[in-house]
């Protein structure tokens, strides 16, 4: 390898805590994920002076891969909305809404799979990027619109939502409106038709770390009583790594970020009342809840319901993305294929 890719093995090392990186491993096959990213970013930025940004980073995860298209990197992705993910194929591309901590990290396996023959796109929180989040689900849905047609100039793509991400992107298929074959994908997404109040505070950050947490998998195990700057601090080195003990202001910032885009997106989900909808879309869910699927039925015209197993959060993890990209791509694809298996309940 060169100095540079010593240097860059070096870093995904001491990130993935492992002895040893080769030119070729893929960082997110090793265990990394986005988050991780980000600190491994910032790494090379403070040893090696390279700035590079996120997009360009999911887009080429391997060392041989960043020094060979990446030799001139331009600045960080930090200020856009839009996240380009992967770009190959002819088929309609996919975008991805961020579910309610506004970050892209839950969908960058599910995204693997589904890229051989498709462009992979997706938005982030405008909290993320030190902008205001809007202050009700329209507004946000108007935002991405805007953003996507401008980027990509066209309104012509599938959306794809798990949890709270499946609401925006509802709303943002109701705002496009018919005449396009556009189809939305609503992963584990759930409906409540009622408005409800807020909670306190401390209830809300509890909620947000144990959300964060367990979408990587880990105990959600704060001490109760614990001060919001140790639980800060606490989170950080938990998906940063011990380093962030150490005054890393940035760390805490973009988790203060997350929560502000948190926080924000449960205003607005509590507030969200939608009407129906003339729209296709494939609810992907892994429990029985009669409830729920009638209050989809209630709002989208077109509704195919495909059973899964699995919880709210294992089911974008290693083994259950390769499912769910498979149900996905069929029904985007092959919608005759999709209505025979859904009828016959079909079990992921």
């Amino acid at each position: 390898m060169s100095a540079v890719e010593y240097s860059l093995a070096d870093i995904w090392a001491q990130a993935l805590k492992l002895k040893t990186v080769e030119a070729e491993d893929n960082f997110f096959n090793l265990g990394g994920h986005s988050l991780l990213a980000l600190s491994v970013i910032e790494q090379i930025k403070l040893r090696l002076g390279w700035i590079i940004s996120l997009s360009t980073f999911i887009q080429y995860p391997t060392i041989r891969e960043l020094v060979t298209n990446a030799s001139q990197p331009t600045a960080a992705n930090s200020e856009r909305l839009l996240i380009r993910m992967s770009k190959r194929g002819r088929l309609k591309p996919i975008v991805f809404v961020p579910a309610i901590g506004g970050m892209i990290f839950s969908y960058t396996k599910l995204a693997r799979h589904l890229s051989a023959n498709r462009s992979c796109y997706a938005l982030q929180s405008p909290a993320l990027i030190g902008q205001s989040v809007p202050e009700t689900i329209s507004l946000l849905a108007a935002l991405y619109i805007e953003t996507l047609v401008s980027e990509l100039g066209t309104n012509d793509f599938h959306l794809v939502g798990w949890s709270y991400g499946g609401l925006v992107a509802f709303e943002m298929m109701r705002q496009l409106g018919t005449g396009a074959n556009r189809k939305l994908v609503l992963i584990d997404s759930f409906l409540r038709p009622e408005k409800r109040t807020l909670p306190d505070e401390e209830v809300i950050f509890k909620a947000f770390v144990d959300d964060l947490l367990s979408q990587f998998g880990m105990q959600a195990d704060m001490p109760e009583g614990i001060s919001r700057p140790q639980a800060l601090q606490a989170l950080a080195a938990r998906l940063f790594g011990a380093h962030a003990n150490n005054g890393d202001a940035q760390s805490f910032e973009f988790i203060e970020r997350m929560y502000h885009a948190y926080l924000a997106n449960l205003q607005a989900m509590m507030a969200y009342q939608c009407g129906a909808a003339d729209v296709s879309a494939a609810l992907l869910f892994p429990t029985e809840s009669n409830d729920t699927v009638a209050h989809w039925r209630d709002r989208v015209d077109n509704l195919e319901v495909i059973d899964l197993q699995g919880d709210h959060y294992s089911l974008l993890n290693d083994k259950n993305a390769a499912q769910i990209a498979t149900a996905t791509a069929a029904y985007l694809d092959q919608p005759a294929f999709v209505e025979q298996r859904a009828d016959a309940g079909l079990q992921l």
